[in-house]
């Protein structure tokens, strides 16, 4: 008489179910992953632009630019604004250009604004706020 042995472990059919979810899991897990990374450069291209704009306005007050002279797409990387700020400072995330961008400023009215590639970033004109404002 035959004896039936239970196998014990798992299908081939389980194992390919549970390695299936498991890659979805990781897969949307990963697109949140970037998505946040991608809001965290946002912000920080923000607050970079809000350093810029003080900065700018500081070198104002200093007399190294004429804040009162409008200006329009001027590089900050000019060496009297490097006194002042980081002139080297790139835009980080891809929704303002990523490195391959410039900040630029303009000055209308003693009201500085900060651009990267062709946007406004400084001051924020979006609904959400970011961490230094």
């Amino acid at each position: 008489m035959k004896i039936l042995h239970k196998r014990k472990g798992f299908t081939l059919i389980e194992i390919l179910i549970v390695v299936t979810i498991l890659l979805s899991l990781s897969v949307l897990g990963a697109m949140k992953y970037m998505s946040i990374v991608e809001q965290n450069n946002i912000n920080l291209d923000r607050i970079n632009a809000r350093t810029i704009a003080e900065g700018i306005k500081l070198a104002g007050l200093s007399g190294a630019i004429d804040l009162n002279k409008d200006v329009s797409g001027a590089s900050i990387e000019d060496p009297e604004l490097a006194k002042f700020i980081d002139t080297s400072i790139v835009p980080k995330s891809k929704h303002f250009g990523g490195n391959s961008a410039r900040f630029t400023y303009s000055i209308s009215k003693q009201n500085v604004t900060v651009h990267a590639n062709g946007l406004v970033v400084y001051p924020d004109t979006s609904k959400q706020k970011t961490l230094g404002d």
